[in-house]
């Protein structure tokens, strides 16, 4: 019996900040693990996701594209150079509310074609849709997918990721309270604490989850 780890995807994820914050882009690669015997064809045995970069950084709508758009590319550059073929389907997702409009618009125009771009816009209502490639979904709908792989264990984060103390930090502040009708509310404890590596490392979980990709796998030679 044989088992090894397949990479099947990876998803990125870019949480957009109003002018002076940090806007944040995650990457999440998926892995499966194989168990082939000698007279049966490789099946999945599980699942896991892994946080393989996490970078925060400011700037004007087009300087925020331009290092989305290289870390992109420095990505692919680093898959293309090991053994891996095919190459896993890539998707970046872009949180449209506010700001975030525009640099989804800029950098669609930029992306290299080796990605599949989408949309997610957070809505108050609990249905989840897709409108002309944007997704539209609650909070809670991304930040439950985050507390599933947390709670299976599925989610690695390495020792060494530079944001990972900010990462612990927002998470320890990330409350799930009710309003007196009832409603849940997902948010910092203080005004002061943010949860921008909360929320794009959630839209990875989320979209790693819960959504196929939406073209075939491209072969690169």
């Amino acid at each position: 019996m044989t088992e090894y780890y397949q990479h099947v995807k990876t998803c990125a994820a870019l949480d957009v900040a109003a002018a002076r914050d940090y806007s944040v882009l995650s990457l999440v690669e998926t892995h499966d693990l194989m168990r082939t015997d000698p007279f049966e064809d490789p099946r999945q045995v599980s699942r896991e996701y892994r946080l393989v970069y996490q970078g925060r950084f400011q700037g004007d709508y087009g300087d925020q594209v331009d290092t989305v758009i290289q870390k992109l590319k420095n990505y692919d550059t680093a898959i293309l150079s090991g053994p891996l073929h095919p190459a896993p389907a890539r998707t970046l997702i872009i949180e449209v509310n506010g700001v975030g409009r525009t640099i989804y618009d800029l950098t669609k125009k930029k992306i290299p074609s080796s990605w599949h771009v989408v949309g997610a816009l957070l809505t108050a209502g609990d249905a989840v849709t897709r409108e002309g490639g944007v997704w539209h979904l609650n909070k809670r709908e991304i930040i439950n997918s985050l507390t599933h792989v947390i709670d299976e264990g599925t989610l690695k984060i390495p020792d060494d990721l530079p944001t990972k103390d900010t990462l612990l930090n927002e998470a320890a502040g990330f409350l799930r309270t009710f309003t007196p009708t009832g409603k849940e509310q997902l948010n910092s404890d203080t005004e002061s604490r943010h949860d921008d590596t909360i929320i794009s490392l959630a839209y990875c979980c989320w979209y790693s989850l819960s959504r196929q990709e939406a073209r075939a796998v491209r072969f690169f030679g």
